[in-house]
């Protein structure tokens, strides 16, 4: 006679399939939530605890080392994953310190209160009223699209910034490595570019996602191992990478730091949402990769593009044994690429130190993806290495992003 059913007792201990990770927003630092999380999809995890310890030893005749007591806690670790639409978007948006600005498009419908658009020195300026709340209240910089009432658009990078420090009016200052010539004849039948323009009636502004800012995000992690759970609260992100490599799987990870951990039989929250369900991207869906608004499609062996918050720490105070607070650093984005090497382009900008922008995007097979634009970066010590026999050669461009004047660094945009 056949035996049927499984073999139990067969793990030598707790199962890492069986784990699951999930998160939510902290209202306030350290504070774990009692709504709003989110199933975490990954590939891996090291979240621990560090315990800070010291052995003070006083003078006496017993030859061994005094008792080591514990004098403060904190959290870190890596969350690693591979890269689908929306998995990571709450952790690009705390590290870049924004908020996604997907929704807010403007229609210029009254002619009498429309902006106007002029250009000085191959900067375009838009021009608001205080009467357009929604202009007012767009992100400090980012991407935008300029749609004229004949469905004609261009999209270009903006910051949003005042024109005087007593007006309510912002300076909608627009960028963009097309001439300035050919958008005024693109977008409104003229080539004089030093006109004042008044936007017609229907012409829409719409912000393509946002760039960093100054919005401070901090996570709580619950991790359930056998029948407790491991709750680490006060996590802010200190960096970001995403990494791009041909014929590999676009892959993502995330440094945090946080600043304590609690064990509880209890679980925190009755509530958790679903993990995403998008599909995986591919290397062969990465795209439109450009320089200065030269095309390196075809040319690409890898991109890195690493999102820090330099100066990220953790406060600590008496009578506390974990963090007291937290410290969200500078944000810093960079980019590494390799592209073979057909031409000296990229290293005249070097030479020139101009700062360019530089733009690329992947999607998913059901065209749901990401632009990502550096707004501002320049070219430091590039190589092109001969390093062996029956190869061609590759350009490694590492690029860093500064930010424009009034702030600006990476814009980031969802497509789909």
């Amino acid at each position: 006679m056949a035996i049927t059913g499984p073999t139990s007792g067969y793990a030598a201990g707790e199962q890492t399939n069986l784990t699951h990770i999930e998160y939510a927003q902290e209202l306030n630092f350290a504070t774990s939530p009692k709504t709003g999380f989110m199933r975490l999809r990954h590939a891996g995890e090291t979240l621990a605890v560090q315990d800070m310890t010291a052995t003070p030893d006083e003078i006496n005749a017993i030859p061994e080392d005094a008792e080591t007591i514990l004098t403060g806690r904190s959290v870190s670790g890596s969350i690693s994953g591979l890269l689908s639409y929306s998995t990571y978007d709450d952790f690009i948006a705390a590290v870049m310190g924004m908020e996604w600005a997907d929704g807010m498009e403007y229609v210029c419908s009254d002619p009498a209160h429309c902006p106007a658009m002029w250009m000085d020195n191959g900067v375009f300026h838009l021009e608001t009223f205080e009467d357009n709340p929604k202009l007012l209240d767009w992100p400090v910089a980012g991407m935008m699209r300029l749609t004229n009432p004949q469905n004609v658009s261009i999209d270009v990078p903006f910051i949003n910034r005042s024109l005087d420090p007593s007006d309510s009016r912002r300076d909608i200052v627009t960028y963009s490595n097309m001439a300035g010539r050919a958008i005024y004849a693109k977008l409104f039948a003229t080539s004089a570019v030093t006109d004042r323009v008044i936007i017609p009636e229907g012409f829409k502004f719409t912000p393509l996602g946002a760039s960093n800012h100054k919005v401070g995000k901090t996570f709580t992690f619950r991790k359930r191992v056998a029948d407790r759970y491991q709750i680490f609260t006060g996590n802010m992100v200190s960096q970001i990478q995403i990494h791009f490599q041909a014929q590999q799987t676009p892959t993502v990870q995330m440094d945090f730091i946080g600043a304590n951990l609690v064990l509880s039989s209890a679980p925190v929250t009755d509530s958790v949402l679903p993990a995403t369900t998008t599909r995986i991207m591919e290397a062969a869906r990465f795209r439109s990769f450009s320089i200065d608004g030269t095309s390196y499609d075809g040319m690409v062996q890898s991109v890195n593009l690493t999102l820090t918050r330099n100066g990220a720490a953790q406060d600590q105070a008496l009578g506390k044994l974990g963090a007291a607070g937290i410290q969200f650093g500078a944000f810093k984005a960079s980019l590494e690429a390799e592209v073979y090497f057909r031409d000296y382009a990229v290293i005249d900008l070097w030479q020139s130190g101009r700062k360019v922008q530089i733009s690329f995007s992947i999607v998913d097979d059901a065209g749901k993806g990401y632009v990502f634009t550096l707004l501002n970066a320049q070219l430091f010590n590039f190589t092109a290495p001969i390093d062996q026999k029956n190869k061609t050669m590759v350009l490694r461009l590492p690029f860093t992003g500064n930010p424009y004047p009034g702030g600006g660094t990476l814009a980031v945009r969802r497509i789909g």
